[in-house]
């Protein structure tokens, strides 16, 4: 980790790391102070333990505010090239992060909306934080940043 921290406080370009799941995802500056966290996915174990008894070969999953795509990775996995996935980030900036990391992955199966989930057409204020904290992103007003219209779908 000291040797990133030197890379980025001589202003070098975000890095490409694999994590303990043998995904490829970038690690941009602003992320450094979790880059244990991010390497061993400890957070997401018992919903990849979920992943693999649920799904299965040839198989559709949806991921509902995918985020960086960490989940429609394994879900893509699970289902195989013969499955798919369905996957909604209304984040402009979170789902371009996403689409790299599925790049990155080589990932095929997963079809990705840049919308909200609602139960009517239109728009939803979405609470948009700075991408360090883009993880707290959700739908509604927040007291800090204000607000953000995102597209629905239903």
């Amino acid at each position: 980790m000291r040797s990133l921290g030197r890379h980025f406080a001589r202003g070098g370009a975000p890095v490409v790391l694999t994590d303990a799941y043998d995904m490829r995802f970038v690690l941009y500056e602003w992320e450094l102070d979790l880059v244990d966290e991010l390497l061993s996915k400890a957070y997401d174990r018992t919903d990849f333990r979920c992943i693999d008894k649920l799904l299965g070969l040839g198989g559709t999953a949806v991921d509902v505010g995918a985020n960086v795509g960490a989940h429609s990775i394994m879900m893509s996995r699970r289902v195989g090239p013969g499955g798919r996935v369905i996957a909604f980030e209304p984040v402009p900036a979170t789902a371009w992060q996403m689409r790299e990391h599925l790049a990155l992955n080589k990932v095929e199966n997963v079809q990705l909306f840049e919308a909200a989930i609602s139960d009517a057409p239109g728009t939803v204020e979405m609470n948009i934080f700075d991408q360090r904290h883009a993880a707290w992103n959700s739908r509604g007003a927040s007291v800090i940043n204000g607000i953000s219209p995102v597209d629905c779908v239903t």
